[in-house]
């Protein structure tokens, strides 16, 4: 694969976290709460263990270590809005088509639309909402949403391996470009598929 998301014939360098580039996210845009979310479980290579708020520090992480979030579980026709400060949940809306995988965004990072990073997780084990889970970082896809820069990480569990092949990149095109169907005028692209020193590179820069 190309490395370097600045190569992109789709998408253009952006510095996560640029204030020029924010604009109110589909997140916050989400309908009035409707429940939350007060309870959390850590999986990690250490195991499990569940707790209340305030959340624990994490520990220190390498480059191409990271700690999902795990908003959506793999399967669910539905998008669990979380306010991704508090880690509550504000809002669950239907979709137009199902995760292929469990999704979620990364801890401690400031995307270019001043939400966190997001992030697939390739397993075959069951994730839930509101799980947060140490991972390995495979690679990332390129992604417009509504013409901004809205890249997605691919990541799997640690102590796991998966593979970003051909079925998989398929899986996920498909995904991003029809999820929001039944929202007017909604367009998402979906770029290239690049490597894990690409997907490091670009997760480097927006680590706070």
């Amino acid at each position: 694969m190309t490395r370097g998301v600045a190569q992109s014939p789709l998408l253009k360098p952006l510095a996560c976290g640029s204030a020029a580039h924010r604009l109110p996210s589909s997140r916050s845009r989400a309908r009035d709460t409707t429940g939350s979310f007060s309870g959390w479980t850590v999986r990690s290579a250490g195991g499990s263990h569940r707790g209340v708020d305030p959340w624990p520090p994490l520990p220190r992480i390498s480059r191409q270590t990271l700690f999902v979030f795990i908003e959506n579980g793999a399967g669910s026709a539905h998008k669990h809005v979380f306010d991704e400060k508090r880690r509550v949940l504000q809002s669950i809306q239907p979709v137009s088509r199902p995760y292929p995988y469990a999704y979620g965004f990364v801890l401690d990072t400031s995307a270019a639309d001043g939400d966190h990073l997001d992030c697939f997780v390739l397993t075959e084990r069951p994730l839930a909402s509101g799980e947060v889970v140490e991972c390995s970082l495979l690679g990332l896809m390129e992604q417009l949403e509504d013409g901004l820069v809205d890249h997605n990480l691919l990541a799997v569990p640690v102590g796991e391996s998966a593979e970003v092949s051909a079925a998989v990149q398929t899986a996920l095109r498909e995904f991003v470009t029809h999820v929001f169907d039944h929202i007017p005028g909604r367009v998402v692209q979906a770029g290239r598929f690049l490597g894990v020193d690409a997907a490091g590179r670009h997760l480097a820069t927006c680590r706070g």
